[in-house]
């Protein structure tokens, strides 16, 4: 019996593809769905993120990488939502979570309380 699915999601096609597959599983075995986005933490301490802190005017302060940690954060409302109305519109029991981590360590960590997890092959990420 699978009775919790974990899915990891991002922006691209293919979370999006995964996202269907997970609600069909979930059907089948009337499972509890959780949507799972996760901040990476590696890249808001990258040296990207630090250079636009930098061009923004916030030399040297912790505080100035914030707008870029708001985006994510309104990213990853986004991508949450549009999985919960994809699961409402076929009634599938869903709940949603957003985790400033480290990706991988994430989603092993979540994954723990969950029979099955889904990750697609490539995200958004990846080129």
């Amino acid at each position: 019996m699978i009775g919790k699915i974990l899915i990891c999601l991002d922006d691209s096609a293919r979370s999006r593809t995964a996202t269907q597959y997970g609600i069909y599983l979930a059907r089948v075995f009337n499972s509890l769905f959780t949507g799972l986005h996760v901040i990476n933490v590696k890249a808001l301490r990258s040296y990207y993120y630090v250079d636009a802190s930098l061009a923004l005017g916030y030399a040297g302060d912790v505080k100035g990488l914030l707008p870029i940690e708001d985006t994510l954060n309104k990213k990853g409302e986004k991508i949450l939502e549009e999985f919960r109305q994809a699961c409402a519109e076929r009634d599938i029991k869903a709940e949603k979570k957003m985790i400033k981590g480290v990706v991988d360590e994430t989603i092993v960590h979540e994954g723990k309380n969950h029979d099955l997890i889904i990750i697609s092959q490539t995200g958004e990420h990846t080129h």
